[in-house]
């Protein structure tokens, strides 16, 4: 059994040398096509070789090259003119900033342009005429405009808040617990309008009374004249 299984191996070993052996002769024997005089042809086709390959990919390369270098050498002479103006341009730009930021008379701001790369004013800008110390200084008293209005506002609230509770009174779900005003209007208005009522009622009433007590007092003095007259026969007769 020992015999057989060491066989078994033995034949497993020649196999697999076999097959690296072969693996590694295609890899030996597969060479590069570095070009021949004619190319090769596999199923009607030419196939080509490494170094016509290599010269299609330098002629590529080398058209490429041609079409980036003109606008590359346009591009370097740019930046390096702008090299040669950074300076200037930058303390002109540094200049204009610090006019914009602290400038302490009128001001006539203006777009930035460029003239053979060199920064020069351009269109004037509209609604921009002073400085931002100053654009602050009035933002601050116009601040203190809106504080100051603001102040009154709140004390005309809170007046118009004590008058309208003086007006209306306070209520507390319902319940009256201070009378307004407006709740003393209504009530004499009620209150008057009994006393129309009842002078509407009254009036007539009255205007009898008084015409009964007009009569009574005719009767009275009619009366007291009889009373006198003979008051006045007694006196004779005695």
């Amino acid at each position: 059994m020992w015999n057989t299984i060491g066989k078994s191996l033995v034949l497993v070993h020649v196999l697999l040398s076999l097959l690296a052996l072969t693996w590694a002769a295609a890899i030996l024997l597969q060479f590069v096509d570095w070009g021949w005089k004619q190319p090769r042809v596999e199923v009607k086709e030419s196939v080509p070789s490494e170094l016509n390959k290599r010269i299609a990919a330098v002629n590529e390369a080398t058209r490429a090259m041609e079409m980036a270098l003109p606008p590359l050498k346009k591009s370097q002479d740019a930046w390096h003119a702008a090299m040669d103006l950074y300076a200037q341009n930058h303390l002109y730009y540094r200049d204009r900033l610090q006019e914009l930021q602290k400038a302490a008379g009128a001001l006539k701001a203006t777009e930035p342009k460029f003239e053979s790369g060199r920064a020069v004013a351009g269109q004037p800008i509209a609604d921009i005429d002073k400085s931002l110390v100053k654009y602050q200084e009035e933002l601050g008293g116009l601040q203190k405009e809106i504080d100051k209005l603001v102040a009154e506002h709140r004390a005309w609230t809170e007046k118009a808040k004590v008058i309208t509770l003086q007006l209306n009174g306070m209520d507390d779900k319902g319940n009256k617990i201070k009378v307004g005003l407006y709740d003393l209007l209504e009530n004499e208005a009620q209150t008057q309008s009994r006393i129309r009522f009842e002078k509407d009622y009254l009036q007539p009433q009255w205007a009898d009374a008084l015409k009964s007590a007009q009569d009574f007092l005719e009767r009275y003095d009619r009366l007291k004249e009889a009373v006198d007259r003979l008051e006045a026969l007694k006196k004779d007769t005695k």
